[in-house]
């Protein structure tokens, strides 16, 4: 029944994604053949500027792609974390980079990677070269990471976003009910929100409270880091941003929130005159600095990077996705290979089904054992995202990451209304046995099916809330008592014990590297990446190239992306409300 309501949900989505699939093919099919090996760069003795354009985000993998780099506007594909990582780190060190210019103004992608991405940036800054940061406006993160340049310029006619944090969620029951459907819902947690958009059509007071906890918390830091780059006082910023009243340049500069009112042509030459060396040097972008050093290390020791980055599914899922069958054959693999002598497991996702990521959860044990294992939070690890790690030797977190939400639930949906009011089908079935049916579309579930479902989610909270006790070596009264599928930031999460300290994916790299005793190593990266080509001819449409096309047609990517989720919500969750803070 639910693939009925799917359909209606997504159909709009399927003539965009189908006009679009057959030009992409065609594109990638010449990328194929055009390819070759990126040629390297020669910076040859000539001082360059560092020039960084954080308009695509930053992303969790490397994204560069021939049919990225073909169909984007941008010739800057987002590089993964751990690619600007090396990419600074060489940059400080490297005498033909003499400084580093930054676009960051109208960046829009998670907060704990803005935050690492800001840590790599003042590492940088301790070489003692300079960083420029200049934008037409700044959104809030944007402006979060350019507090961290020496200078932040802004266009004097430009906006500047400093005005607090919201969460957004989108509630369907409107919709539902308009359509006929009644969802039935089975839970544990008093604080379990993922299943009110489809049963209120507002949020409890219970969700709401939690809501603007992670949410203070999440601002808390950000305010924090601002104030101290900028040798302000938290509470005179923190005044600032609940006021929300600086959004023009000239306010944005009397309360020391950027420096300078220029435009790019007259922050380039200011910014040139700050150099060491000659004047007037060229500009280099990361992708093609990335092209100029040699970044791959061998060593016979390998560390190896699991990357497990979208929601949480059953079967192979897709590159987008957290696929139980693929990634537990992914684990097994590292486990059994003997030159990797440790793995760093880096996690972005709100969780998913609890089958899932109980099956995931026992190969990373089974890994364990042979091998440390050690824990990256990105933006979000939590409910089932969660589960995969807390039995790793230690977790890492960013203190705005979101984790936590401990707690199941279950959303079977009810359309008898639907189906005899609206349509007027009539659903009959011949049934051998009193509950061989245990899921009709056209009625409710009976009063023992409703127990059994109950059951069923009672049983999984507790073994979840057992993992964590033995994972994190913490009482199982005291688990029982914070869990309820609440959700909290990395500073609550350190607090509880949920995690072990605060730092990107550099300090997990160097946990695993001291656990292993190494001395020297290689990172390698897993699962290995599938191009895009090698996606489309496989019938897959990677999540760049959906992004791209929704934007090209006025769509918005998120919203999209949060309607085609909808599918993979109904059966037992482990799972955290999908829209995330902005």
């Amino acid at each position: 029944m639910w693939s009925f309501v799917k359909r209606v949900l997504v159909s709009a989505l399927g003539t965009f994604i189908g006009l679009g699939l057959l030009a992409l093919v065609l594109v990638g099919i010449v990328a194929g053949i055009s390819s070759s090996e990126d040629e390297p760069v020669d910076l040859g003795n000539t001082p360059h500027i560092l020039s960084i354009d954080l308009s695509s985000g930053i992303a969790e993998r490397n994204e560069s792609d021939p049919v990225l780099d073909l169909i984007s506007d941008s010739k800057n594909q987002p590089l993964g974390i751990y690619q600007w990582s090396l990419l600074l780190k060489n940059a400080a060190k490297d005498p033909n980079i003499s400084g580093l210019w930054l676009n960051c103004g109208n960046y829009s992608g998670g907060w704990a990677q803005a935050r690492e991405f800001r840590e790599l940036l003042k590492n940088f800054k301790t070489s003692g070269k300079p960083i420029y940061a200049h934008s037409f406006l700044y959104s809030e993160a944007g402006l979060y990471i350019a507090s961290a340049s020496n200078v932040v310029s802004i266009n004097p006619k430009g906006m500047v976003e400093f005005n607090g944090m919201a969460s957004q969620i989108i509630m369907y029951k409107g919709l539902l009910d308009k359509m006929g459907i009644d969802v039935q819902v089975f839970k544990v947690g008093q604080f379990k929100g993922a299943v009110e958009p489809f049963i209120n059509e507002e949020l409890s007071e219970p969700n709401r409270a939690q809501i603007n906890q992670y949410l203070s918390e999440l601002y808390k830091t950000q305010i924090q880091d601002m104030a101290l780059s900028r040798g302000r006082d938290f509470e005179e910023f923190w005044a600032l941003a609940m006021s929300g009243n600086t959004p023009f340049p000239e306010q944005a500069r009397q309360h020391g929130l950027v420096d300078t009112l220029e435009y790019e042509d007259q922050a380039k030459k200011h910014f040139q005159s700050q150099l060491k060396g000659s004047k007037d040097q060229p500009e280099i972008t990361a992708s093609d600095y990335w092209k100029s050093f040699d970044h791959y290390h061998y060593s016979a020791d390998k560390i190896v990077i699991l990357y497990a980055d979208g929601d949480i599914v059953m079967g192979k899922g897709s590159s987008d996705q957290i696929g139980d069958e693929s990634f537990v054959k992914e684990i097994r693999d590292l486990a059994q290979n003997e030159s990797i002598k440790a793995v760093v497991l880096r996690i972005n996702s709100p969780g998913g089904s609890s089958f899932a990521s109980d099956l995931i959860a026992h190969e990373l044990a089974e890994l364990k054992r042979k091998k440390p294992l050690i824990v990256s939070f990105s933006n979000v690890s939590a409910s089932g995202g969660y589960y995969i790690s807390c039995m790793a030797d230690s977790i890492f977190a960013q203190p705005n990451s979101i984790t936590g939400s401990i707690g199941v639930f279950a959303l079977i949906p009810n359309s008898s209304k639907l189906y005899k009011e609206t349509l007027g089908l009539s659903y009959e079935t011949v049934e051998l046995g009193q509950e061989s049916v245990i899921i009709r579309p056209d009625k409710p579930l009976s009063p023992g099916q409703q127990a059994l479902m109950q059951q069923s989610v009672d049983r999984i909270y507790g073994d979840f809330t057992q993992r964590v006790s033995k994972g994190r070596n913490i009482p199982l009264d005291s688990i029982l008592a914070w869990a309820q599928g609440r959700v909290y930031a990395g500073t609550d999460a350190l607090q509880l014990g949920l995690i072990d300290g605060f730092g990107g994916l550099d300090r997990s790299i160097l946990s695993a590297q001291r656990m292993a005793k190494l001395k020297d190593f290689q990172i390698q990266e897993y699962p290995v990446k599938k191009s895009v080509l090698e996606l489309l001819i496989e019938g897959e449409m990677n999540s760049s190239v959906q992004s791209y096309m929704w934007s090209k047609l006025g769509l918005d990517a998120d919203v999209l992306k949060d309607a085609t989720s909808v599918q993979h919500l109904f059966g037992i969750q482990s799972r955290l409300p999908w829209s995330m803070p902005n």
